[in-house]
This record gives structure tokens, sequence and C-alpha cells, in this order.
């Protein structure tokens, strides 16, 4: 990648930097001064991007000794920290799903690019998946639904003197 694919590259990952930064990452990067990232200078800007503190502190609490993190640490991450409720075997499939080194993945460990990629997916999300589920009966046009709403929604105006109408829930 030269200079302008990085600063195009960081702007479709939202990753808003001014040009004197991104020269900056990129100075940092290319250890051949040849005005272009290869090989381990790409996944060297790649680390430097995607870094976060804490991340490598809940990792590092989790990891071995060969900064990995075994299935059993996994589970103990998920139990402790996500507060789920996981098998072994849950752990196994999500190494599986998440681990994109295949040595590791074979081994059935976790790198911690694998551990970011966990943590940004809807299974690593902090929202519970049980209550994405929609329990009752939806079917019915909307106005057959109890709406709670503020009692200030039917005020066209102001809220002591001003006029009030049902026409404004349907204008807001």
């Amino acid at each position: 990648m030269n200079q302008e694919e990085v600063k195009n590259f960081l702007k479709m990952m939202n990753i808003e930097v001014d040009d004197t930064y991104a020269n900056e990452l990129f100075e940092s990067c290319d250890k051949a001064r040849n005005g272009v990232l290869e090989g381990s200078e790409v996944e060297h800007f790649y680390k430097l991007v995607t870094a976060r503190d804490e991340i490598d502190t809940i990792f590092g609490a989790y990891k071995n000794d060969e900064e990995v993190m075994t299935v059993d640490k996994l589970v103990t991450f998920m139990k402790k920290e996500q507060a789920e409720r996981v098998s072994p075997e849950y752990a196994e499939l999500l190494i599986q799903k998440y681990e994109p080194n295949e040595a590791a993945k074979a081994d059935r460990l976790l790198t911690k690019d694998g551990f970011l990629m966990y943590l940004m997916s809807g299974e690593g999300n902090i929202f519970n998946q049980e209550h994405k589920n929609i329990y009752q009966n939806m079917s019915k046009p909307l106005n057959h639904y109890f709406i709670s709403s503020s009692h200030n929604t039917y005020l066209m105006e102001d809220q002591l003197e001003g006029p009030s109408s049902t026409e404004a829930y349907i204008r807001y």
C-alpha cells in the first residue's frame, strides 16, 4: 500500500485522522523506506491501527505465556467478564469461528486477533441475544397496541399555555 492507499484505507475503516498523523503512521511502518508498505509492514500498520489498551489488558489477564488464550481461559473470561453460562464446547466453536490463524485454531487456541474478532461479533456483544427474539404476536396494525409516550407528546406549542392535539402524535 502506498501512502494514498493507507489514507483511503483509514477512511474506509472510519478512522478519522489528519494527514499529519496518517503520514506519521505510514513512516513508522515503512521500514524499507521505499514509499510502500509490504508484508510485515502492513501487519505492523494493522496492529498500530487496531491497538486498544483495554483489549490488551483483558487479553493479557487471560492469555498464557505463548500469547494465546486456551479454551478453559476463554470459558473463564466469558463467565467472569461477560457473565455468560458457557461450556468448553461452545468456547471451542467460537475459536473455530473467529480464530484467523489456522495453526492456533487446530490447537484450540485463540490469538489476540481472534479474540478481537470474537468481541466485535454479535456473540461477543454485551446485548443479550435472547432479548432479540420477539415473544409476542406483533402481527396486528400498530394502532392496536398500547403506546407509552411522554405526557407532553400531545402538546403543539408551550407546555403551560399552548394548545394540545392528537395531531402531535401523528406528526412526531
